[in-house]
């Protein structure tokens, strides 16, 4: 998995937790 520091001090991941990782659509952003 991928985490990534938004410019608002949150945190990006992919593959996201919610949907498959090949749907090119998903993408969670916490923060």
């Amino acid at each position: 998995m991928t985490v990534a520091k938004t410019p608002s001090g949150g945190e990006m991941y992919w593959p996201p937790l919610h949907l498959p990782p090949k749907d090119p659509r998903s993408l969670l952003v916490l923060g």
